[in-house]
């Protein structure tokens, strides 16, 4: 509310809509809604609102800070009361945890026992302190009696952990070793090319045979010897010596080697707010397209952006001086583009099923992945078989220990080899270049893999993969098998999911890392606690209908970035998950955003090629 007086909406729900979705979940299906919607019915009109929280919410659990239990733990119940059902929603979510149909047979205290109750016409409920339970009195249609209902809900899934099963809940964090038998070991050691020697031909005279005869060819080589001293005037004249040598007068050339660099690390400015001013805007192609992705590099020189015209541009920091690289190799849309965590290699992956590796001083790719199984050189072999999808992601994983590609419903894990580049032109082009594959794991409950995401900034076990079928699967590559699945997290197929891996900048508890995003058309930004198996908050302030637009954690953890439709991009403060800024000004919709990993700035891509860089200074140029 505004000093003034007033108020603002800030969500909206049908709730019966959320009744029909249990219902469809219980029936083992799920129906199909119509793009407008249906209208409300009068027979399903509320008539009574109550909210329900247990007081002990934030006491179990003291390992968080306040601020972030109150926005992420703290979750209360709304009970909906209408003409046949109560309904329970989840406050942070306004998602239905759980329903009561009045058809449906009902235990009873009173006898004769009630087993349906009538249509009701009003409906009152309150929280008795003493056993935090509700009750509800219902009027009942062409009824001279009410009914009294105990209503006992069940407790939070997060509130329940005690300090004991924290320690054994699921992390971004590595907290087991490795299995014995783990993939996470395997080692990429490239093979020595043997030398190869030419044998030696003799230049000696031709030799002869035992019996007088000549050879036809020479003889091996054996040492020259003179039985006779050879006398020569050359050997015998005594060397000459300097008398003296001739001093210039100059300094020795001779360098003492300078000490070496040390780079002094940088770290983020906690203290700074979140980036809402306009540094610049960039428009790296020509020609306007479509960027579908954006990243940072670790060091914030560069940022890498994919285009739809097959190109990888490359924007050199400061952004003010316009330094941009076009790299070409991809006959395909670049869906996908990340940083290694050294910041010197660049990875993408395009629709034209194949994944390469480049470095920013070079125009041709390192390395090139158009294969399924594994090759020891850089040209794929005619044997081997292609992948049979695009790629759709590909990332550096484990400390860049691993490259990870999804295509169609499966994830593949390489480990490579990047030779050491020559100078010369021609042994360039004699790379060794390569990549074998390590494993391969199939998403057997969907037909494709929509979106993934994972760790690279530390080691991590844990990779969150979303697919076709609504539902978010977090994969366990130690024991190589899924650890927690998560169906309809979302009405539509998630084409984002987004981590918190903070920056080498900047450090954060453990249960900060705990915390990822996934976002999926006409459903918003949903955000998820890696230690309960529901969404503890949904952001839906932006606007996105069609478009996949992504969002991102800033390295301070204190804000989220999202794109959106209406030429605008939305900062969300994390300790209240309202919008902070509306980034406005864009000339076509967001698709892609990211945070400079050691300062407070931000770059969004649009839809029509345009890059636009905020910061938190009031500067413009």
């Amino acid at each position: 509310m505004s000093p003034r007086g007033g108020y603002r909406a800030l969500l909206q729900c049908e709730v019966w809509r959320e009744r029909d979705r249990i219902l469809a979940r219980h029936e083992g299906g799920e129906r199909e809604e119509d793009e407008g919607g249906e209208e409300t019915e009068a027979g399903t009109a509320v008539l009574g609102l109550h909210y329900w929280s247990s007081s002990s919410s934030l006491s179990s659990n003291q390992r968080l800070p306040k601020e972030i239990s109150e926005a992420v733990l703290d979750t209360g119940r709304l009970l909906v009361a209408g003409h046949s059902s109560i309904l329970a929603l989840d406050t942070n979510t306004l998602q239905a945890v759980g329903f009561l149909e009045f058809r449906d047979p009902i235990p009873s205290c009173v006898m004769p026992p009630l087993t349906v109750l009538p249509v009701a016409t009003s409906s009152t409920m309150t929280t008795c302190p003493t056993d935090n339970q509700v009750y509800s009195v219902l009027n009942g249609m062409f009824e001279k009696t009410v009914s009294l209902l105990t209503l006992s809900l069940p407790p939070n899934k997060r509130e329940k952990h005690s300090q004991e099963i924290y320690e054994q809940m699921l992390s971004f964090l590595s907290r087991a070793p490795l299995a014995p038998n783990s993939v996470l070991r395997s080692e990429f050691i490239p093979k020595p090319r043997p030398e190869t020697t030419k044998p030696k031909q003799s230049t000696g005279p031709v030799g002869r045979k035992k019996n007088g005869g000549t050879s036809g060819g020479a003889v091996a080589d054996k040492p020259l010897t003179f039985r006779n001293k050879v006398k020569s005037s050359g050997y015998t004249v005594p060397p000459r010596t300097k008398m003296f040598t001739p001093s210039t007068g100059g300094r020795s050339k001779t360098k003492t080697p300078a000490p070496p660099k040390t780079r002094e690390r940088k770290l983020y400015p906690l203290e700074r707010g979140a980036p809402a001013h306009v540094l610049c805007r960039l428009q790296p192609s020509s020609s306007p397209t479509s960027l579908t992705s954006l990243s940072f590099s670790g060091d914030g020189g560069y940022v890498s952006c994919g285009a739809a015209d097959t190109a990888v541009y490359l924007l050199r920091l400061p952004p003010s001086q316009g330094k941009i690289q076009a790299l070409t190799g991809h006959d395909g849309t670049v869906q996908s583009v990340d940083w290694s965590h050294s910041g010197d290699l660049l990875l993408t992956g395009s629709a034209d099923r194949t994944a390469k590796l480049w470095t920013p001083t070079q125009k041709d790719p390192l390395l090139t992945i158009s294969q399924s199984q594994s090759t020891s050189k850089l040209k794929s072999t005619a044997g081997g078989s292609g992948f049979p999808a695009a790629i759709s992601r590909a990332v550096f994983y484990y400390l860049d220990k691993f490259l990870l590609l999804s295509s169609s419903n499966s994830l593949h894990l390489y480990k490579y080899h990047i030779h050491s580049q020559p100078t010369d032109d021609i042994k360039r082009y004699l790379n060794s270049s390569g990549y074998k594959l390590v494993q391969t794991l199939p998403m057997e409950k969907t037909q494709s893999i929509t979106c993934m995401s994972c760790i690279n900034e530390f080691l991590s076990h844990l990779v969150v993969v979303g697919g076709s079928n609504k539902s978010v699967d977090v994969i366990d590559m130690n024991v190589g098998r899924s650890v927690r699945y998560m169906g309809d997290c979302h009405t539509r197929p998630p084409h984002w999911a987004g981590l918190n891996k903070g920056s080498r900048g900047v450090a954060h508890p453990s249960w900060a890392y705990d915390l990822f995003l996934t976002a999926a058309p006409t459903d918003g930004v949903k955000l998820w606690d890696l230690r309960s198996d529901r969404c503890v908050r949904c952001l839906s302030a932006h606007v996105s209908r069609c478009h996949a637009v992504t969002a991102e954690f800033s390295p301070c953890s204190r804000f989220i970035a999202t794109g959106s439709e209406d030429r605008s991009a939305y900062i969300y403060d994390l300790r209240t998950l309202s919008p902070l800024h509306k980034l406005s000004g864009h000339s076509d919709t967001v698709t892609s955003v990211t945070f400079h990993p050691l300062s407070p700035m931000l770059a969004t891509a649009t839809i029509n090629g345009q890059v636009t860089f905020f910061t938190a200074d009031s500067q413009t140029v």
